[in-house]
């Protein structure tokens, strides 16, 4: 017991040290309770799939990695704001998302790739918004590189080994 009532125990989850072993694993379960609560469902496949077998050693530059590479990307069922043409921010949810590929035209200018998001209004049920990259957002509470995080190091393991893969957990 000794061992246990050390203050030597770090919540994974959250980062607090100097806990003991107790406090250490109810803050990772009240932790984990909120991560799942608040993290998007709608990012939980697509960032996933982009961690599986990433071998990038430290979590802090996975976490920036994914993070500089999902904020300006939502996905059908996730919920959003879209700033109209009048200027109102209105509520909605993505329901369909399509992306367009880069591409050179024959006097070599080059256009970006960009998407197009369809998004159901919450206020408005028999209306629809067809918006690009720059008329829309999420909640920044919602995703942030902490809620990231907390969702990486719950949902993926690595071994200890040099170049090692992340891989999501069975579960």
């Amino acid at each position: 017991m000794d061992f246990y009532n050390a203050r030597r125990f770090i919540c994974q989850i959250t980062g607090h040290s100097g806990l003991n072993f107790f406090d250490a694993l109810k803050s990772e379960q009240a932790g984990a309770a909120e991560v799942e609560q608040a993290f998007p469902v709608a990012l939980k496949g697509p960032i996933l799939r982009r961690v599986q077998h990433q071998t990038i050693s430290r979590i802090d530059n996975l976490v920036d990695l994914i993070y500089d590479e999902f904020k300006k990307d939502y996905y059908p069922g996730e919920a959003v704001t879209v700033h109209v043409v009048s200027g109102e921010r209105l509520a909605g949810v993505v329901r369909a998302k399509t992306r367009f590929g880069s591409k050179v035209l024959p006097n070599g200018i080059h256009t970006p790739a960009f998407s197009r998001y369809f998004v159901s209004l919450d206020d408005r049920p028999f209306e629809e918004a067809v918006v690009d990259d720059d008329h829309i957002s999420r909640d920044r509470k919602i995703f942030t590189k902490q809620v990231l995080r907390a969702f990486i190091k719950k949902t993926v393991t690595r071994e200890a080994h040099f170049n090692a893969p992340w891989c999501v957990k069975p579960e």
